[in-house]
């Protein structure tokens, strides 16, 4: 088996972590926050070491501004609904920014939300630099969405200098980060207000958790997306007004988070730049060894981070994909849940297929992906 689908969950997992899975899930724990007996702190303790390390990671100034989720498409509805509150009668809605690169996950929960009245949405492209075009500066919105990569070509915003236009028209910055936490330097330091993430894609860790880490301390309190137990202030008909108890009703997925947090303490030490480079090596080898290949067109040539993405002539991506996996090669052929990614690349009739290396992958595996692509050529 040859895994080439890192930018869907990351696979194989460092090997300290699978152990660490099966010691917690072999553990006594409690419901964190609901008692007060040895095996609630316990499990408490889980969730503060992985704030800890999240907030180390992202240079976040206070671990209680990193709320816990279940995935990043919860910390994304919860944000964007959160940043979104409904319009008094009579008042315009407010404009959110947002890019054609963006994830269904981000499109979706906004389209929603304008359905609902409750914002404006303006969608823009990169000018040929890859810079934000100058007009959407001057667009008067009041929140940007940008992803930090893209999930189909690897497309990096620059997230610095999206953060200062931002900030010049009074807009808060909310930055999609599950295709880069993890696997490259990026944080607040970058400027972005809000950052969401996956915990199952840079950090390592099993599905079932992930982030909304809020900077900007002057933000005011989002409204929750969901109401209910959060441990303290029983009596209140409301969640509490501090984080990140506001922001997380019920039991958290402990494990699944203890994990995550795992998984942020490897790549820490590892070095996100070494991450970065090894996974840029990869992407390099594929790129040049593909442009080889007849038959192949590649749409993420100009873009030296993230996932390869490609099309063969005259074949559906996915019935590419399915030629590979029959070959022991498993990726990724179809839309990736980007499909104003595809209209901008001009591949929303047949989608591409996508190759996305982990920092695990080997040469040897890559070799092996290449031979399969060629004879996969060939048959169709």
């Amino acid at each position: 088996m040859i895994y080439l689908d890192n930018a869907a969950t990351s696979f194989p997992k460092p090997r300290h972590l699978t152990e660490r899975a099966r010691r917690l899930v072999s553990s006594p724990l409690g419901n964190p926050g609901r008692s007060g007996h040895p095996l609630s702190e316990a499990a408490a303790r889980l969730l503060y070491e992985t704030r800890l390390s999240l907030a180390e990671l992202l240079g976040l100034s206070s671990e209680e501004r990193l709320v816990l989720t279940s995935g990043a498409t919860a910390a994304l509805n919860l944000a964007l609904t959160g940043l979104c509150p409904p319009v008094p009668a009579g008042e315009a809605p407010p404009l959110v920014l947002a890019s054609v690169f963006e994830h269904n996950s981000v499109l979706r929960p906004l389209y929603r939300l304008e359905r609902e009245g409750r914002c404006r949405l303006k969608l823009v492209a990169p000018e040929t630099d890859g810079s934000l075009p100058l007009e959407a500066e001057k667009s008067g919105a009041s929140l940007f969405v940008f992803t930090a990569e893209s999930n189909v070509t690897g497309f990096r915003w620059d997230i610095k200098a999206l953060s200062a236009a931002a900030a010049r028209c009074g807009a808060r910055l909310l930055t999609d980060a599950a295709q880069r936490v993890g696997l490259s330097p990026f944080g607040f330091w970058d400027g972005p207000s809000l950052i969401c993430g996956a915990g199952h894609k840079g950090l390592f860790g099993p599905m079932g958790a992930g982030f909304l880490a809020v900077g900007d301390e002057s933000l005011p309190p989002l409204e929750p997306l969901l109401s209910g137990g959060s441990g303290t202030d029983s009596f209140s008909h409301t969640m509490p007004a501090y984080l990140p108890e506001r922001l997380e009703a019920g039991t958290p997925p402990v494990i699944p988070c203890a994990l995550m947090g795992e998984g942020a303490r490897f790549v820490l030490r590892e070095g996100t730049g070494a991450v970065e480079e090894k996974l840029r090596e990869d992407k390099a080898y594929l790129t040049a060894a593909i442009k080889e290949l007849k038959g192949f067109s590649l749409q993420s040539e100009d873009c030296p981070h993230g996932p390869l993405s490609l099309t063969l002539q005259g074949l559906p991506a996915h019935l590419l994909a399915e030629s590979l996996a029959k070959r022991g090669v498993f990726c990724r052929g179809g839309f990736h849940c980007a499909p104003l990614a595809h209209r901008f690349l001009g591949t929303d009739r047949h989608g591409t297929l996508r190759l996305s290396p982990g920092y695990f992958t080997t040469r040897r595996e890559l070799d092996g992906a290449l031979i399969a692509l060629r004879d996969a050529a060939r048959e169709a």
